[in-house]
C-alpha cells in the first residue's frame, strides 16, 4: 500500500462543495472547551497504570526516532505490537496523549495529512506529526 502525503488545502480541493465554514469565536471557544473537558474527563477515567505506560512508550518512541514523522494510528498499532502495550479501555485516551504531547513539545502536527495505516479507518485522511523533542 503506497503512503498518500496531502495538505489539508489539498484535501479540501477534493470536496470543493464540503469545505466548512469558519466558526464565529463565541462557537469555536465553545467549541474548544467542550473538547478539552471531554478529553480530560477520558484521560480522568483511564487506568492509570495503561496511561503511565503509554506515557513510557511515547517517550521511548520520541526518543528513538528524532524527527521522524507519522501518524496516531501508525503509532498505536506500533505501541500495541512492538511495545506491547495492551489496547486502553477507552481508545479516545490516545488523543489526550497526543494533545499533552504536543503541549510538552515532544511532538508538533505537521499540516500533512496522509491515509491512516490502521485498516479498520477505511483509508480515511489523518493528522501527521513530527517528534521534536525526546
Amino acid at each position: 500500500m503506497s503512503e498518500v502525503w496531502m495538505t489539508m488545502e489539498e484535501i479540501e480541493a477534493l470536496w470543493p462543495n464540503r469545505k466548512p465554514k469558519p466558526l464565529e469565536e463565541p462557537y469555536k471557544q465553545l467549541a474548544m472547551n467542550l473538547r478539552d473537558k471531554a478529553l480530560a474527563q477520558v484521560e480522568q477515567n483511564a487506568d492509570q497504570d495503561w496511561l503511565a505506560q503509554a506515557w513510557i512508550v511515547l517517550r521511548s518512541y520520541c526518543r528513538e526516532h528524532p524527527g521522524l514523522v507519522f501518524t496516531s494510528p501508525g503509532f498505536v498499532l506500533n505501541s500495541h505490537y512492538r511495545y506491547d502495550l495492551p489496547h486502553p479501555r477507552e481508545a479516545r485516551v490516545w488523543g489526550a496523549i497526543f494533545r499533552q504531547a504536543a503541549k510538552e513539545g515532544l511532538i508538533e502536527k505537521t499540516g500533512q495529512y496522509m491515509q491512516s495505516p490502521d485498516p479498520r479507518q477505511h483509508l480515511r485522511p489523518v493528522a501527521c506529526w513530527r517528534v521534536i523533542g525526546g
